[in-house]
This record gives C-alpha cells, sequence and structure tokens, in this order.
C-alpha cells in the first residue's frame, strides 16, 4: 500500500514537473510572441515613418521643380511679352510713317 501510494505520489509530482515546464514553455513562447509582434509593430511604425519622410521630401522635391520651372516660364514669358510690345510698337510706327507718307 505505501508503495502503490509513493507510486502515485511521484506521478503526481512528475505531473506537477510537466504542468511546470509546460506553463513555463508556454510563458516563454508567448513573452517571444510579444516580442516579435512588439518588434513587427515598430518596424511598421518605422517603415510608415520612413514612407511619410520620403512622401514628404518628395513632394519638397517635386515643389522645387515646380518652382523653378515657374520661373523659367516667368522669364520666357517676359521675354516674349517683350517681343510683343516691341513688334506692335514697330507696327504703329510703320503705320504712321505709311500715312504719313500718303498724306
Amino acid at each position: 500500500s505505501t508503495v502503490v501510494s509513493s507510486v502515485a505520489h511521484h506521478r503526481d509530482k512528475r505531473l506537477d514537473v510537466d504542468n511546470g515546464e509546460c506553463n513555463g514553455n508556454k510563458d516563454t513562447i508567448q513573452s517571444k510572441t510579444n516580442s516579435t509582434v512588439k518588434n513587427g509593430k515598430n518596424e511598421m511604425e518605422n517603415g510608415q515613418e520612413n514612407g511619410n519622410h520620403s512622401n514628404n521630401y518628395n513632394q519638397f522635391i517635386n515643389g522645387v521643380k515646380q518652382h523653378e520651372w515657374e520661373k523659367n516660364n516667368r522669364d520666357k514669358l517676359e521675354e516674349q511679352l517683350i517681343y510683343n510690345r516691341t513688334t506692335t510698337e514697330n507696327g504703329r510706327k510703320t503705320n504712321d510713317s505709311v500715312l504719313i507718307n500718303q498724306r
């Protein structure tokens, strides 16, 4: 009877150890999972931040390019305007002289 109860006691102890190991493993797995998720989330947030930074930078560069383009075109438009004024002025002078010569 003592032997039987000692075997049962030993088996209970073994079960306790097994459960302890199971729980320990579960905790380890859980903490590994948590840290993986946390790292994944951090990487995602960093990626998002880098993406935003990259987008902002690209928008800035595009803005600069747009500004350059407008500045260059403004110069061209001013040249065109001056050319048009000169041509108009020359046309008037020509007309005036034709009219004067016709009198």
